[in-house]
């Protein structure tokens, strides 16, 4: 482990100081170009400006980027969406005709101070041809590696595949811990490179501002790390005087000192892929080989897909260690509330549950102090050790939770009492440490082994003490005492949560048998929301627990409403948090005014709320609760000079229908209100109250939809769908429209934002689907053999009902069911994971299905392989580049070849030219739909448009 020395802080400091983000040099792979985006003129550039352009830096500094690269592809450069500083690059290619006498080059532009920041490489085409090898290849290896379960076998298989991609030597999964030491978990090499599988590398190889780093760029290539840097012309802008932010640079220069670790290493040539899990570096890919390797920029895309797709792998075993482990939690909590009704007595419960308390954060002992009084279970210090330990906290914590696996390295008085607390997670609840816990862990003498001594070296010159990267990195092991096992990122997450309502749990119970004369005020801030006044959870579960008993008793029905508030984290961005209190408190006096004097509601945490509705007369009762409670909330709030418009997601269980117990029923309604807010998809509208100001959304735009739904005001248009070869109609595509009485024609866009906000996106759905199925009926005589016509369905409309739905409008209609096509988007697909089996129901009703906005989303290959779809529709998004954006021809030659190996056909979406036309027929797209091969026809003339079709 490293020194603490005052020294080595003061080098870790240096190292982390060191500007890396403002290096004024490339490497000498590729040309830098700096542009203004006021004038387009050259500000800067690489030194290397003539080996790829032709022209001197001296020539090109004041010019017009036009002179440099052409009218054709200064044209593409402005027209890539290209946002505002400091973000990703944007890639696009540059090509000149051969009497040029210069080869095409891959171009990644960003932006930066105002400036374009472009980046040129050498395009070769024998790299696009091994990129669309590796393709298939590297699809169907994640396509099998997602069904992993296990971390280390998983980031085996990735490692595995990287390798094989890149052609590095070796390859190795590198997993940080909390304090930003890694550890290797997985590695592939060759013989040519020692394996480091096993080995730990201390937090200071890669400080902070390295991290950073890493986030912003997913994949980082050094071919060389004996090139010599290119440096910047003129080194700092001509205007501003300042260096160049170089943060999103892809060819930005490596600092000197990992350019000397690499070559301790034994490394020639490296490639980094950032492996990021819910927005944290997680860990990384990294790559050696032992001579130069230049990585290309086909490749290099094709490693940050693989970043990305492993990110998202990340992402999905997170919440599933999470989901188990709060499982557990809940259990746990469960069983401690029913022994302290049972007994009242705080030690004797934690006297008998002690050991499962432990085990869920993996402690050997713990102290939970309630008003200053403490409460130790399992193995902890002795109580003159621990006052010392909450005086040092007190004094030197300066945040909620404190946690360490080494106490003694931060509180050397904690060394006389290692094998008791060798590890420490603290949770204070109040400043004055009167409400806390205290979790240990005992000591664990472990052998850790490092690749070589991380205890660095470190030189003094005349900026103070540096750390000089280590020469060796030969396997060196540390027998670690003093310490324990790390905390888990998911146990130091959960602490917090876990200790507030353990303290919660345990100090209700224990009221029960306080005095008497505290009794009332104690009882009643134990038991209600200090927010809203409301009874909280744990008093809810009493008093339904006792509705239940009645129930029974009488014979009667009770209905349990989970409250869920939609968008609550809208109003706590936009207007602040105090305002967001308010409206909590402004939403609970409303639903309390909607319920009969008899029924409970409380406040279940953050923005949930139970209501307990009592003798009830039948679903009419609760749909008459539901109904009273969705005016009340729909009422505009006024808050801080803006009208907030509440909406919710309500979830409903009957007693007994539904479930017998509390847990039985607070989990059932829990669970409906999730299926609703997936059907409902509502928005929160927040509109400035000042007349004279802009609203953010219309309030009044949303009753008017719901005007329009009633006056026949909304219409349907229908844009043709032609096949690729021989323009054979295989297809209509209804669109959504908005004969508005005053406005005109209005688009989605115009309105759907507006009729979410009063939830009422699912009935224009429904209205469309039905007047679909109507007028394909109307025109069943004129529509050619095989011509489907299709209707596009979102996420507001896939819920369990959703098969159903369509079945019953398509016998409503007395339609042929093979003649609707349903177009689901990617976004619906992979939010709801029962879709499949609606979409095999309709599938084997013989409706037609399609993947709509295909690419937009985050769809598995898993998922896509069992989709029972007869069709992808390429999203416009990916069609507007072509041809010329490298990227977007990539994905539409990818998304044919999925397509193809899957026997499914595709149709590339919003089609405007001929160019654009010319590119999807070459890479192989079945279908096509757009302006160039037809625009929307009103519904009224779709019979003519078909009747002169037939005659042609």
């Amino acid at each position: 482990m490293e020194s603490a020395s005052p020294a080595f802080l003061a080098a870790l400091r240096h190292c982390e100081s060191e500007p890396i983000h403002i290096p004024a040099s490339i490497q000498p792979d590729g040309a830098l170009v700096v542009v203004s985006t006021a004038n387009a003129r050259v500000l800067q550039v690489s030194a290397n400006l003539e080996q790829v352009l032709g022209m001197t830096p001296q020539a090109a500094l004041g010019r017009p980027l036009v002179r440099l690269v052409g009218e054709g592809n200064f044209q593409r450069l402005r027209e890539l969406p290209v946002r505002g500083d400091r973000q990703p690059p944007v890639p696009t290619t540059f090509q000149f005709d051969a009497q040029q006498g210069r080869p095409d080059l891959a171009v990644q532009v960003h932006r930066v101070d105002r400036n374009w920041v472009i980046e040129l490489e050498n395009l070769i085409e024998a790299d696009q041809r091994q990129l669309n090898q590796l393709l298939v290849a590297t699809r169907d290896a994640l396509w099998e590696s997602d069904l992993e379960t296990d971390i280390v076998r998983y980031c085996q298989l990735i490692t595995e595949q990287v390798r094989e991609v890149t052609g590095f030597d070796r390859a190795m999964a590198y997993r940080f811990d909390p304090d930003w030491n890694g550890e290797v978990i997985a590695e592939s090499r060759s013989d040519r490179l020692p394996s480091l599988l096993g080995n730990h590398f201390p937090a200071s190889d890669i400080p902070a501002q390295a991290r950073r780093l890493y986030l912003r760029n997913m994949v980082r290539a050094l071919p060389d790390v004996d090139a010599t840097p290119v440096p910047l012309v003129p080194a700092t802008h001509p205007e501003t005087g300042r260096d160049l932010d170089m943060s999103f640079s892809v060819l930005r220069s490596m600092s000197p000192v990992h350019v000397r670790y690499l070559r301790n290493m034994g490394a020639r040539a490296t490639l980094s892929i950032s492996l990021i899990q819910n927005g944290v570096l997680w860990g990384l890919v990294a790559c050696h080989h032992t001579e130069p390797h230049r990585v290309s920029f086909q490749i290099r895309e094709l490693a940050e897909f693989i970043a990305k797709s492993v990110s998202i792998k990340l992402g999905s075993l997170d919440s599933t260690e999470r989901s188990a482990f709060m499982q557990q939690v809940q259990e746990t909590l469960v069983e401690i509330n029913r022994r302290m009704s049972r007994s009242g007595d705080i030690g004797d419960v934690l006297s008998s549950l002690g050991g499962r308390i432990l085990a869920l954060l993996g402690a050997s002992g713990g102290i939970i102090a309630i008003g200053g009084r403490r409460y130790p279970f399992g193995r902890v210090p002795m109580p003159d050790d621990v006052d010392s330990l909450v005086d040092w906290l007190q004094r030197h914590g300066d945040s909620e939770i404190f946690h360490t696996d080494s106490l003694a390295a931060r509180y050397p008085p904690a060394a006389a009492f290692a094998e008791r607390g060798s590890g420490l997670l603290a949770v204070r609840l109040d400043e004055d440490y009167k409400n806390f816990t205290l979790w240990f862990r005992q000591e664990q003498i472990r052998e850790i082994p490092w690749a070589g001594n991380p205890n660095k070296s470190l030189v003094d010159d005349r900026d103070g003490y540096r750390i000089e990267p280590r020469r060796s990195f030969d396997k060196w092991v540390e027998e670690q005492r003093g310490s324990a096992l790390p905390w888990t990122g998911i146990q130091i997450e959960s602490a917090q949560a876990l200790s507030l309502t353990l303290i919660e749990v345990l100090t209700q119970k224990a009221l029960i048998s306080e005095a008497r004369r505290s009794e009332a005020r104690l009882n009643y801030l134990a038991n209600h929301d200090h927010l809203t006044r409301l009874p909280n959870r744990l008093l809810l579960k009493e008093k339904l627990e006792s509705a239940l008993v009645n129930a029974e008793l009488n014979n009667e029905e009770l209905a349990v409403l989970f409250i869920d508030l939609d968008h609550f984290k809208s109003v706590n961005d936009k207007l602040g948090h105090l305002a967001g209190d308010r409206y909590l408190q402004g939403v609970a006096t409303r639903l309390q005014s909607s319920l009969r004097h008899n029924d409970i509601l409380a406040r279940w945490g953050g923005d949930e709320f139970v209501a307990v509705i009592e003798r009830l007369r039948g679903d009419e009762g609760v749909e008459e609760a539901i109904s009273r409670l969705s005016a009340q909330l729909r009422r505009p709030m006024k808050l801080d000079g803006h009208h907030v418009i509440p909406a919710a997601s309500i979830g409903v269980a009957r007693f007994p229908d539904d479930g017998t117990s509390v847990m039985q029923l607070l989990q059932a309604a829990d669970a409906v209100m999730y299926e609703q807010k997936e059907k409902k998809r509502t928005s929160l509208f927040i509109d400035n109250a000042d007349p004279d100001a802009s609203p953010q959304v219309s309030f009044e735009m949303g009753w008017q939809v719901n005007r329009a739904l009633t006056e026949s005001e909304l219409v349907l248009y229908y844009q043709p769908q032609y096949q690729i070869d021989g323009h054979r109609l295989v297809g209509l595509e209804a669109l959504l429209r908005w004969q508005h009485p005053t406005r005109g024609l209005l688009m989605p866009h115009d309105f759907l934002p507006a009729a979410a906000g009063l939830g009422l996106n699912r009935e224009v759905a429904d209205w469309a689907l039905g007047t679909v199925c109507r007028q394909i009926a109307e025109w069943d005589g004129l529509l050619p053999s095989g011509v489907t016509v299709a209707v596009n369905v979102g996420p507001g409309q896939v819920d369990p009902d959703f098969a159903e739905m369509v079945l019953e409008a398509v016998r409503n209609a007395g339609i042929a069911p093979g003649r609707l096509s349903v177009e689901i988007t990617e976004e619906a697909l992979e939010r709801r994971s029962d879709v499949a089996a609606a979409l095999e129901r309709l599938a084997a009703a013989g409706i037609v299905l399609a993947v709509d906005d295909f690419g937009t989303g985050y769809l598995s290959l898993a998922q896509v392989r069992e989709l029972p779809v007869s069709c992808f529709n390429i999203d416009k998004e990916f069609i507007d580049g072509l041809p010329g954006d490298h990227r977007d021809e990539a994905i539409v030659r990818s998304v044919v070849a999925l397509a193809s190996g899957l026997g499914i056909k595709t149709l590339a979406e919003g089609v405007e030219d001929e160019t654009q036309f010319a590119f999807v027929r070459a890479a192989g797209v079945d279908r096509v739909q757009g302006f160039f091969c037809g625009r929307p026809i009103p519904s009224d003339q779709v019979p003519a448009y078909l009747t002169q079709l037939g005659q042609g």
